[in-house]
């Protein structure tokens, strides 16, 4: 389906003044922690993803959202909507967003679409060049680490999947275990701090 929204499709409200807020109007934004399990290289420590919302409570009114079918921890402090918009609802969502956060995903392209902040959280399994749009920032660390040192790595996974999958032939040469879920040493390296300092920029900048 296309990203295309008429004017009827525009002036509906979103799901979260449907189901949450009785008709009212508030801002939010949008997070997608998700993963799904043949890119789990992709993944954004769950505690930090925590932190940054628990650290906004009061500034930012957040909103879950992704497919049932992947990955999606269940964050406190946020409106739960993963698995609970199809496609065209996702993107109407994104059009009445203020902005997004998370990994390279579906997410970030529709709010890129609609011309809205989104920080993307890419450490150095891609460059830059490969995925950065206007009005979006992008945290890298390529040229930080032995692994990404001069180019992107393009890992598939962290560990070993649970199927037979050719990704398993791609895993990341640092992975970080201990936590909620394993992620690469590149992503734990975004530290909560940074992304709320450019949250921070973004809501000094936006009414």
């Amino acid at each position: 389906p296309c990203l295309y929204l008429n004017d009827d499709e525009k002036a509906w409200i979103d799901q979260v003044r449907h189901h949450v807020t009785s008709g009212r109007q508030i801002p939010f934004w949008l997070v997608n922690a998700g993963i799904k399990n043949d890119y789990t290289a992709k993944a954004w420590p769950v505690e930090y993803f925590q932190q940054v919302i628990t650290r906004t409570v009061g500034r930012i009114q957040w909103v879950q959202v992704g497919a049932k079918e992947h990955d999606h921890p269940k964050l406190d402090g946020v409106i739960d909507l993963v698995g609970k918009t199809d496609h065209r609802q996702l993107i109407r969502l994104a059009w009445h967003a203020r902005g997004g956060l998370g990994p390279v995903t579906y997410l970030q392209h529709l709010c890129a679409a609609w011309e809205k902040p989104y920080v993307c959280l890419l450490g150095g399994r891609e460059p830059t060049t490969w995925v950065q749009y206007p009005l979006q920032h992008t945290v890298h660390t390529v040229g930080m680490l032995p692994c990404c040192k001069t180019s992107a790595c393009w890992k598939s996974r962290i560990v070993q999947g649970k199927d037979s999958s050719t990704k398993d032939q791609s895993l990341c040469q640092w992975p970080v275990l201990g936590l909620a879920r394993p992620v690469a040493r590149c992503m734990a390296a975004i530290r909560p701090d940074e992304v709320i300092t450019l949250l921070e920029r973004y809501a000094c900048h936006r009414s």
